[in-house]
C-alpha cells in the first residue's frame, strides 16, 4: 500500500494533502521588544494538518514543513534485513516522533518527510472557485487513508507524550 497517492482532481483541500510552492516562514533572530522577525523557511512543500471542518470554515490552515531526506541510507546497511529495518523504523518513527515519513512524492526525486517540529499557518483563498483553483495548482499528493489515520496517532505522540526519553 502506498503512503501517498495522486489526488483526485476537483476534490476539496483536506488534512493530509501535500502542497508545493508555498512560502513558509519562521521567527528569526531579533528578539528585542518586537519578538523576532520573520524569515523565509528553506522548505516549499508542506503537509496540511488542519481538520477538514476547520479547512472548510476558515481562511488559514496549519501545515508541517516537508523536507527532502538524505539521498542515501547510512553506509552500514549492507544487508536487505538492515535496509528493511532502517526503512521500517523511519516509517514508524519510534526514535524520531517529530518526523513523519512520506516516502517518494510523484514526479519528484528522493524521499520526503513532514516535520512536526516545523509548523506553519498558511492563508488559503476563501471557499469557492478561487480556493479550488489554488488547491488544483498547489496540491501534488495526498496521504493514503491508512496513513492519514497514522498521522493522527503520530501527531498526538509528537506533542502530548512526555516521558523518560525527553531530554
Amino acid at each position: 500500500m502506498p503512503i501517498i497517492e495522486i489526488p483526485q482532481p476537483g476534490s476539496p483541500l483536506s488534512q493530509g494533502d501535500i502542497l508545493r510552492d508555498i512560502n513558509l516562514f519562521l521567527t528569526a533572530d531579533g528578539w528585542g521588544e518586537i519578538g523576532g522577525q520573520p524569515a523565509k523557511s528553506p522548505h516549499c512543500l508542506c503537509l496540511v494538518l488542519s481538520r477538514p471542518c476547520v479547512i472548510e470554515h476558515k481562511d488559514t490552515v496549519i501545515a508541517a514543513s516537508v523536507e527532502k531526506l538524505a539521498d542515501k541510507p547510512p553506509r552500514d546497511l549492507d544487508t536487505f534485513k538492515k535496509v528493511l529495518s532502517f526503512l521500517t523504523s523511519l516509517r514508524d518513527g519510534p526514535s524520531s516522533p517529530d518526523v513523519f515519513y512520506l516516502g517518494q512524492i510523484p514526479n519528484m526525486t528522493g524521499r520526503y518527510a513532514a516535520r512536526f517540529d516545523l509548523l506553519h499557518t498558511i492563508h488559503v483563498p476563501p471557499s469557492g472557485s478561487e480556493r479550488q483553483s489554488f488547491v488544483d495548482c498547489k496540491r501534488i499528493a495526498v496521504l493514503h487513508q491508512d496513513f492519514l489515520r497514522d498521522l493522527h496517532v503520530r501527531l498526538f505522540r509528537a506533542v502530548a507524550s512526555l516521558g523518560f526519553d525527553d531530554h
